[in-house]
């Protein structure tokens, strides 16, 4: 995988993973704070509602308290009239009463069941609650418990015959005159007041509502959201089905549980419902604040769209910055670490023909490989050059050491002959004369001979001290690849920091995971994965250090062989040297021996003379002659050493595979 593809991979793990979290858990704990707190506004108006009926029912309560304490005082003024008569005397009292309070209906029951007066004059007027014909009905149920319990009493909604069937509650209370009950009163409540008071929506949005369910689950109260189907009157004309309200909600309040929850309505939406049972007098309702869902959390989808627009931000920011990071870390390098990994082995392992990449961007660590393959291929090249010639020139070198070897062995034999011709000068001036002749032409030729082989061993030094030169470049250019190494080397160390701060930051992050519990499991998970990448970074990187340490071994190791052979380079060129003087030597002597021997042929009558004069100095000749062919076995030993020498150098720089225009 590419560096930058690991680095993109890596910075987002880093970046967008806390940020995920971090996204995660703003949005649980804002969508928690935003549903606790419509739970809360909801629980708010329930309470307020439920406070509002019961200080309405109360205030109904103490409505009907005071009239029948008023309705007793006239009872008792009034003794001569009746209850009727008593009532219709005050009609336009208490058809006031009932209109500024909000009653439907005023009613006076005799003791005995019969409704002695209304304010409405419904069909309910002059009947018998006992045995007329709404016996059945709430009015009559009310009327029963005042005269059996002797105190205020509330009939729940029920549908009401002489009001037009519709749904209607009551409440009543006895008045008592010495000690018996002498009539009851009883208000009959209006539905609109009760809706009056649920249907205040202040603060509850489009879809709030507040309602009330009664034990039956019927309305107690209008729905807002559906005034057709949930009504009080539509309730009880229809079913629970289709116009009641059996809910979760209203059964656990029926149950005498108060809680806020999210349910399912009667409309099949899903809210939060906020509900609690309500009694009064007798009643067992169920009051209830909701709100649909999908509004009272409007605040929390809109949060989710802000903080995916965050996420998608971050995202890109840290793509970009991911991008900007592995441009700033690659371009040292100059390329892929990967790439240029496999390139320093195979230049470790000799192989100088990678083809470089020569985009002006291939800077860095990446250029400076080039340079040195570059500088290395011409190192090499000239070592491998100058090899073959040095092994020329120490093959013409050897094959002139034998050939100036053989002729000093046949001037060596040559010298012996004079010897043994002035040994026998006494015997013969003629042979002295022509003997004398020979010694003069074969000196002539030793002198030639000697001449020329001095001039190769003039020449053989001028190669050899070039040879030097030569070497002495190679051992500086070797110098300078290990000086590049120790460069690459220091790279590495960056490297190896940053991977080890990698590695560090991983384990901070596995920490950080750690600490989060389950919720960082995942992140610790990635933080191990990016530990373990950035460990196979460093041991990658080892294994780098180990090639470049190795190819600064070898490279001291090709210093060692250079230095070893520019020293014995020097040796040869001082043998050389060496071998040159004593040729010059033997050149004077021949020529000495020339000059003898003319004068021999000049004056054959002094040789007898001066025989033994040249019987000495033919000795001395003899003697440098010896000395000459142990110079030429000298020269011929070097000449052998040089051919080793540059056979060794050879197989060094075989080593290395060159482009194919340098073999």
């Amino acid at each position: 995988m590419l560096i930058k593809t690991r680095l993109l991979i890596s910075f987002m793990l880093i970046g967008l993973l806390p940020a995920g979290i971090l996204a995660m858990v703003s949005l649980w704990t804002a969508s928690t704070a935003l549903e606790q707190q419509a739970y809360n506004q909801l629980t708010s108006i329930k309470q307020i509602k439920h406070k509002q009926i019961d200080d309405y029912l109360s205030a109904r309560k103490g409505d009907l308290s005071v009239i029948a304490k008023k309705w007793q005082l006239l009872v008792e003024q009034n003794p001569t009239l009746s209850n009727s008569e008593l009532a219709h005397n005050y009609h336009s009292l208490f058809d006031t009463f009932i209109t500024e309070k909000g009653f439907y209906d005023f009613f006076v029951i005799e003791r005995d069941g019969l409704i002695s007066y209304t304010v409405a004059k419904e069909s309910d007027y002059k009947t018998n609650l006992v045995t007329g014909p709404f016996n059945s009905s709430g009015l009559a149920t009310l009327f029963t418990q005042v005269i059996s319990s002797k105190k205020f009493i509330l009939a729940d909604y029920s549908a009401y015959a002489p009001s037009n069937n519709e749904p209607a509650a009551f409440i009543g209370i006895p008045v008592i005159i010495n000690g018996q009950v002498n009539s009851v009163l009883a208000l009959q409540l209006s539905i609109d007041a009760i809706n009056a008071i649920m249907q205040q929506r202040d603060g509850m949005g489009e879809t709030g509502e507040s309602y009330l369910v009664g034990n039956d689950f019927r309305m107690r109260s209008d729905s807002y959201l559906d005034p057709i189907n949930h009504t009080v009157i539509a309730s009880f004309a229809g079913s629970v089905e289709a116009n009641g309200v059996d809910t979760v909600a209203v059964r656990r309040g029926l149950q005498g549980v108060s809680d806020t929850e999210i349910i399912i309505d009667y409309n099949g939406n899903p809210v939060l419902s906020a509900y609690l049972p309500y009694t009064f007098a007798g009643l067992k309702w169920v009051l209830l604040a909701e709100i649909d869902k999908a509004e009272a959390f409007a605040p929390v989808y809109k949060l989710y769209w802000i903080i995916a627009a965050i996420f998608v931000i971050t995202v890109l920011s840290v793509a970009v910055a991911t991008v900007l990071i592995a441009r700033s870390v690659l371009k040292p390098l100059g390329g892929e670490p990967i790439e240029m990994r496999k390139i320093s082995e195979r230049i470790a392992a000799g192989d100088l023909r990678e083809q470089f990449s020569r985009d002006e961007n291939a800077i860095g660590v990446y250029g400076a490989m080039r340079q040195m393959n570059t500088y290395l291929t011409s190192v090499i090249g000239t070592i491998v050059e100058t090899t073959a010639q040095l092994a020329s020139t120490a093959t013409q070198t050897s094959a002139a050491s034998e050939q100036a070897n053989a002729s000093l062995q046949e001037q060596h034999a040559n010298i012996e002959q004079v010897a043994e011709a002035i040994q026998q000068t006494s015997h013969s001036i003629d042979e002295v004369a022509t003997n004398a002749r020979t010694v003069a032409d074969l000196s002539l030729d030793a002198e030639k001979t000697s001449l020329s082989a001095n001039q190769t061993l003039r020449d053989t030094v001028v190669q050899m001290e070039a040879l030097s030169t030569a070497v002495e470049n190679s051992e500086t250019a070797i110098k300078e690849v290990e000086y590049n190494t120790q460069n690459i080397s220091r790279v590495i160390e960056v490297i190896q920091a940053v991977t080890e701060q990698t590695n560090l930051l991983a384990l901070n992050a596995a920490i950080e995971a750690a600490r989060a519990g389950e919720h960082g499991r995942g992140f610790a998970v990635v933080a191990d994965e990016v530990r373990q990448l950035a460990q196979k970074t460093q041991a990658s990187t080892a294994d780098i250090e180990n090639m470049i340490a190795s190819l600064q071994s070898t490279s001291q190791t090709a210093v060692s062989e250079m230095h070893a052979s520019a020293e014995a380079t020097k040796q040869t060129i001082t043998a050389a040297n060496d071998s040159a003087s004593l040729l010059e030597q033997s050149v004077h002597q021949i020529n000495q021996i020339a000059l003898s021997a003319q004068t021999i042929a000049q004056a054959a009558q002094e040789q007898s003379a001066t025989t033994e004069e040249i019987s000495y100095n033919v000795e001395s000749i003899r003697q440098a002659a010896i000395d000459n062919a142990a110079g030429a076995d000298q020269v011929t030993s070097a000449s052998l050493e040089l051919d080793k020498q540059s056979k060794t150098l050879k197989q060094v720089t075989s080593a290395f595979k060159l482009p194919q225009q340098l073999n």
